[in-house]
């Protein structure tokens, strides 16, 4: 290619200026999560595999695939998703059923929730986070101008990603899917949705969700150990026991980076959905709020791009993205400290494992594209 082409090129190229301030919380956050992952797997890590930094290893690959996955977010047109959502769709809906499957699925905690090929065990539901947030996007463009009628501009928007919500409950997985309504009702607001039909919506769920807890002896017994864990402080309240006494331990200061004593075989597998605990631990106060404060501005950030999109189809995708990672953060958050039943979610960008870091990361790259939309 000679210079004069190179030059036309480089002219009709997009002018790329991403919120550098959300690339620098999401650099942060990653970070963060190594140093953390580092910290409360090592002695674990040491003790099962003869290896302390297997954990570390393995998420440090993760991050570099998740970090693939941002540059796809960031630089593949959103637009083309629109063209794919079938395809995405299907694959999908086909990952969820082969989790049923005893030649592809890979059980954990009586749950099935992973696909196994190959060594490598990969979570769908963590992509139906994802599909869940382009379907309802995708519908609130075609249907922005039939918000009035309630077929058509309120029950499509569930319909269609009905087959995800059984699948999900079927598996089961009550967390990923209470993360998908609370995340799809925000989406559903923000984009004009009339305000009567997400009130009776949520007054029919409300009884709806409340046979699913008590209709299921393991639910019933994570909201008993989470009511009174002290019942059964061996085992079903064991974990948030040991959670709440590394906050304890922790005090205003911490006791130190790398100095948690609930990661030495008292909390198990500290370095996954308990890591918050750790990091009260060895953090302190201090710590916990500077957590909590980034994930903030990270929300902050993403509703800010959200407000200042025109396009239906790219705000609904910033909302989603936004409040699909900030749900989260707050259910693992308040499921550590006791304050909701244990639901089995990560923290984005921090806690240890691939699937969610990977599409979280490829999320967050749609973010950052779109914040080069804002007027």
């Amino acid at each position: 290619m000679d210079k004069t082409k190179i030059k036309l090129a480089l002219q009709s190229a997009p002018l790329r200026d991403p919120d550098k301030s959300l690339l620098f919380l999401i650099f942060v956050l990653l970070c963060t999560g190594l140093v953390m992952v580092y910290s409360s797997s090592f002695i674990f890590a040491l003790d099962k595999y003869q290896d302390g930094l297997y954990f570390f290893k393995r998420h440090l690959i993760f991050c570099l695939l998740g970090l693939v996955s941002f540059a796809f977010g960031w630089f593949v047109r959103i637009e083309e998703l629109k063209k794919k959502l079938l395809p995405i769709y299907l694959f999908t809906i086909t990952c969820l059923i082969a989790t049923f499957i005893p030649a592809f699925s890979h059980k954990a905690g009586g749950a099935s929730r992973w696909l196994s090929f190959l060594g490598v065990s990969f979570q769908p539901s963590e992509m139906a986070k994802f599909l869940v947030i382009l379907f309802v996007a995708n519908q609130l463009a075609k249907k922005v101008d039939q918000q009035d009628n309630w077929k058509t501009g309120f029950f499509t928007y569930f319909i269609g990603t009905l087959p995800i919500y059984l699948l999900l409950l079927k598996q089961p997985d009550f967390g990923t899917f209470a993360l998908m309504m609370c995340t799809t009702f925000c989406m559903l607001l923000a984009c004009g949705v009339r305000f009567k039909y997400l009130t009776t919506t949520i007054f029919t769920l409300i009884p709806t969700g409340t046979l699913l807890i008590l209709g299921s002896s393991y639910r019933r017994a994570r909201l008993l150990g989470f009511l009174d864990p002290w019942s059964d402080p061996a085992h079903k309240g064991f974990q948030i026991i040991q959670s709440l006494l590394a906050f304890y331990m922790g005090g205003f200061w911490g006791v130190g980076l790398g100095n948690s004593h609930e990661k030495l075989f008292y909390l198990p597998e500290a370095h996954n959905d308990f890591i918050f605990a750790v990091t009260g631990e060895e953090l302190g106060f201090l710590g916990v709020m500077l957590f909590i404060l980034l994930f903030f501005v990270v929300i902050l950030k993403g509703l800010e791009i959200a407000a200042s999109l025109n396009d239906i189809f790219a705000k609904g995708l910033a909302t989603g993205i936004t409040c699909m990672i900030g749900f989260q953060a707050f259910f693992n958050m308040a499921v550590v400290l006791g304050l909701l039943p244990t639901k089995g979610l990560p923290l984005p960008l921090i806690s240890y494992g691939g699937s969610s870091l990977i599409f979280t990361l490829y999320m967050l790259g749609i973010l950052v594209q779109l914040s080069e939309k804002k007027t």
